[in-house]
């Protein structure tokens, strides 16, 4: 289903830097790190959505900002 819609848009930009996440002919070439939460019961955003994206320099800066780093895991294989 995520591919269908990325395939659709024209144009992507990472939500931290503004970059634009390099895209040939609606098919995307760079990897970027995307995320959509809603916030339900007992948050003080109760009912709303949030999506973003992220390139992968952003990303990176954001995990530094962590106080527990978290979990990575090298893979041979790639899905």
């Amino acid at each position: 289903m995520k591919q269908n819609k990325i395939q659709s848009e024209k144009r992507m930009v990472c939500n931290g830097c503004g970059k634009e996440i390099l895209m040939e002919n609606s098919i995307v070439k760079e990897d970027y790190f995307a995320a959509t939460h809603s916030f339900g019961y007992f948050s003080k955003t109760d009912g709303t959505q949030v999506s973003f994206r992220l390139c992968e320099d952003c990303f990176r800066a954001m995990l530094k900002q962590f106080k527990i780093p978290a979990k990575e895991i090298e893979k041979t294989e790639l899905c």
